[in-house]
């Protein structure tokens, strides 16, 4: 489709103005929000059936792609590709109250946090210590203030005291 000689200046017009507008900061910086995670919606786990121990399973496959299921906890076992693997309480975590099993196909033993945080102090990678050590260092710092301020205070009630005391007095 041809443009007509009308179209053709109106586009024109309007690509100037935009990058008029885009020179000038005029045009406001729209940031796209990241898209939240869902999990599929025929897999998530209700309240109720979370009750009745069903448990929504990311099931890692050897390719890297994820499936999810959901299915139903019986003797701490679950039953994924006819293989009995490992559902303790340790091994479900919970993403917005929905009871998640992290499952490699590779593996009986589920993905367990558990584990893998106490792997973290043998590590030597756990960031606990740097959240210690940072919080440390910022009740230090507001400690200090607090006490700086609470004396200045206390000088500024002593000046005013005397102030007054003299002005009553007739001093001044």
């Amino acid at each position: 489709m041809e443009e007509t000689g009308l179209n053709k200046k109106i586009k024109e017009v309007i690509e100037e103005v935009l990058k008029e507008k885009e020179s000038n900061g005029e045009l406001p910086v729209v940031e796209k929000k990241p898209k939240e995670f869902k999990i599929p919606f025929f897999k998530r786990v209700r309240p109720r059936q979370a009750m009745k121990d069903y448990v929504t399973i990311m099931k890692l496959n050897e390719n890297g792609s994820v499936d999810f299921i959901k299915d139903k906890i019986q003797d701490q076992t679950v039953n994924v590709d006819g293989i009995p693997r490992l559902a303790t309480p340790q091994h479900i975590i919970h993403w917005k109250k929905n009871p998640i099993l992290i499952l490699p196909t590779w593996s009986v033993e589920p993905f367990c946090p558990h584990k893998e945080y106490v792997n973290s102090f043998s590590k030597d990678n756990n960031s606990i210590g740097w959240r210690l050590l940072i919080n440390a260092m910022g009740t230090d710092s507001a400690s200090l203030k607090k006490k700086i301020g609470g004396w200045g205070w206390l000088v500024g009630l002593i000046v005013l005291a005397i102030v007054g005391f003299a002005v009553i007095k007739g001093g001044f």
